[in-house]
């Protein structure tokens, strides 16, 4: 599909570097709409409106994170994925919420590890919650992403496939402040576990 604000421009200029153009010219660039055909456009983002997440009838906003997991799914009141290996495997946009309003976050979680990538002793990993606020985003306008610094909180994890209550105490961190509209969570360092999350809830 052509771009929004520069039409077919880039993908003439890699045609026109990669291509010999023909002495009858390329042939015309189509849209849907000189096809007759509807423009397919991405579902609207969901924002979760509140700060308790149970998974009773659906995923309830939460997605995989690119390179984080494969593909995120939900089965009797529970949403699981199996990592990738990246320091957060799921994400979700929320309606903006005053963060001084909770000051924990805890979960439901079952981890059960790949035995052929360990750890098979039931090893304690780190997990991580990160999040975005209205005037500091998680992807800053440079594309760039501080994936371990500010605005991320961590607790220990079993992965010992059996389920544990986790606790993120945010109250301690200067940096939880303003208004959190993004969240991203994940199991750091633990490639090819399946990760089942029965709840999680802001109090």
């Amino acid at each position: 599909e052509p771009n929004h604000d520069y039409g077919f421009a880039r993908y003439d200029a890699i045609r026109d570097a990669f291509c010999e153009r023909p002495a009858e010219d390329w042939p015309e660039n189509l849209t849907p709409e000189k096809l007759g055909l509807p423009l397919h456009e991405f579902p609207p983002m969901y924002f979760h409106p509140r700060q308790d997440w149970t998974f009773d009838s659906g995923q309830e906003g939460w997605y995989r994170n690119p390179f984080g997991a494969y593909t995120v799914a939900w089965q009797d009141g529970a949403i699981s994925f199996r990592t990738v290996g990246q320091e957060y495997n799921i994400r979700t946009r929320v309606r903006p919420f005053d963060a001084t309003k909770y000051g924990r976050f805890r979960l439901r979680m079952r981890v059960t590890p790949n035995p052929a990538k360990g750890p098979v002793d039931g090893a304690t990993r780190l997990l991580q919650l990160k999040w975005g606020t209205e005037t500091e985003p998680i992807i800053r306008p440079d594309r760039t992403v501080d994936f371990l610094g500010a605005n991320v909180a961590v607790a220990g994890c079993i992965p010992d496939g059996q389920w544990h209550e986790y606790l993120f105490d945010l109250d301690r961190r200067g940096d939880w402040r303003g208004r959190v509209n993004e969240l991203w969570f994940g199991l750091r360092d633990l490639s090819q576990a399946v990760v089942d999350i029965d709840w999680m809830r802001f109090e």
